[in-house]
């Protein structure tokens, strides 16, 4: 019987397809990924991260040069996704309501 492989397999796996989506500025774009991910700063700090180990114009580069393959990207995200019928627990509906009047936004309408 062949065992399933590890999460840790899943996980490199999932990493390179999601490297090979990026078209053009792959590292860069992909080291961007992970600083977003793994950093609580704003876009213009990210280039300090500790996981991103490129200076501040591969950041610009990546988001002015960069391409992204979208159609091989959402066919890697369906992938990921459970089954349609199975039932996914410790799940809650994170839909909100417009809001004509809040006094905390000011007439805007969150939706």
């Amino acid at each position: 019987m062949v065992e399933p492989p590890s999460p840790v397999a899943q996980l490199r796996a999932f990493r390179a397809e999601l490297h090979a989506c990026c078209t053009r500025r792959a590292d860069a774009l992909f080291e961007l990924g992970d600083a977003l991910l793994s950093a609580e700063a704003f876009l213009a700090h990210l280039s300090l991260e500790a996981v991103h180990r490129r200076g501040w114009g591969s950041t610009d580069d990546a988001l002015a040069s960069g391409r992204i393959d979208a159609e091989r990207l959402r066919d890697l995200l369906a992938e990921c996704l459970p089954p349609a019928d199975e039932v996914v627990e410790g799940t809650r509906s994170v839909t909100r309501r417009i809001r004509n009047r809040s006094d905390t936004l000011g007439g805007w309408r969150q939706c």
